[in-house]
């Protein structure tokens, strides 16, 4: 699911009136967004609190996001020795099982480069 589609779902899941959802959006358009604070957390809140979404629909959205995108936790890996411990590691080994972690037992001089 790309960004735009979840924003259209976000979107299209408010019960809200139309005017509560222009106004939210333009709020939303104004607002300067900057991570970790964006524009999808921004609109989200202001629909809620409007009353025309609700939590559990925000959680309906968010795991469907989550299925549809499974790889997300890579962007919260801020080292590039965690990426390549983390994501490369599990990625190269889930296309060949037999390849294993480099550890002190397989190898007594590995010093974790």
């Amino acid at each position: 699911m790309e960004l735009t589609e979840l924003k259209t779902k976000i979107i299209e899941s408010f019960s809200g009136s139309a005017s509560d959802l222009e106004e939210v959006l333009q709020m939303v358009d104004d607002d300067q967004s900057i991570f970790p604070f964006n524009e999808y957390e921004h609109l989200i809140c202001n629909l809620i609190e409007r009353g025309g979404l609700t939590y559990e629909q925000y959680i309906d959205i968010r795991t469907e996001y989550i299925s549809a995108n499974p790889n997300l936790w890579v962007f919260e890996i801020s080292a590039p020795r965690g990426f390549g411990e983390k994501f490369a590691q599990t990625y190269v080994q889930g296309k060949c099982s037999k390849l294993k972690s480099p550890n002190k037992k397989l190898d007594p001089s590995y010093s974790g480069d």
